[in-house]
């Protein structure tokens, strides 16, 4: 996407390192492996409880769901 002028894909940049997103990112994880694990590890546990909560909510909405169902078809029935 963005290319330097002096320098084609197939060369190495002077200094030895990509410009690549995934590259840059590679090279920070690997000099900050606590911060990176420890912010993994964070985000996993944000993802559960907010998976949790929703799954919940989820659950709450299809048994009302099922619950108004159940009394239209029962409205139906009763009055044929």
């Amino acid at each position: 996407m963005f290319r330097s002028k002096n320098h084609t894909d197939s060369e190495p940049r002077p200094s030895g390192q990509s410009h690549n997103l995934a590259a840059r990112m590679g090279r920070w994880s690997a000099a900050h492996w606590k911060t990176a694990t420890f912010g993994w590890l964070g985000f996993v546990v944000v993802a559960f409880m907010l998976g949790g909560l929703v799954g919940t909510a989820l659950g709450v909405l299809v048994t009302v769901s099922g619950t108004m169902t159940a009394l239209f078809y029962a409205f139906v029935e009763r009055g044929r």
